[in-house]
């Protein structure tokens, strides 16, 4: 296992967290593809409000 998803599941069992929630900019797709790497994936989208 990577040292990145080594860290995270260790902070998410440390603090009894459930889960994470994260965006990105659509117009920056490398930022959703660390976001992958992470072994995050797609829910929903939403626009901004303001």
């Amino acid at each position: 296992m990577r040292n990145d998803l080594r860290i995270r599941d260790i902070i998410l069992r440390q603090d009894g967290i459930p889960y994470i929630t994260a965006t990105h900019d659509k117009n920056n797709p490398r930022s959703g593809d660390v976001m992958r790497r992470l072994g995050m994936k797609y829910c929903y989208s939403y626009e901004e409000q303001w």
